[in-house]
């Protein structure tokens, strides 16, 4: 017999109400329940934290922030104001050691 999805509500009681299919044979089956609820977005999970208080909301930048235009010129200059470092590999591979 091939797998049947079948929707069913559990009550309060805890009770689980299941409509079958007419054709679904007689017997023994197995049941797994999932609960039916949507997929956890950003706006969802974003409403959660701020409705548990733990979305951080003052992160301390005015409203009235104004930000100047930066030529390329001011862009290649501050390029050149942080030195190269070391790749990220090597740095890696110093904080874990020879292992």
């Amino acid at each position: 017999m091939d797998a049947v999805f079948l929707n069913a509500v559990v009550g309060e009681d805890g009770h689980l109400i299941v409509d079958t299919v007419v054709d679904l044979p007689a017997g023994p089956v197995q049941v797994m329940v999932t609960p039916d609820t949507p997929v956890l977005t950003r706006e969802i999970a974003r409403a959660r934290l701020l409705a548990g208080g733990l979305l951080a909301t003052d992160l301390g930048i005015p409203d009235d922030l104004e930000l100047e235009e930066v030529s390329e010129e001011e862009l290649e200059e501050l390029s050149h104001l942080i030195p190269p470092g070391r790749p990220s590999d090597e740095l890696i591979d110093e904080d874990r050691g020879t292992h």
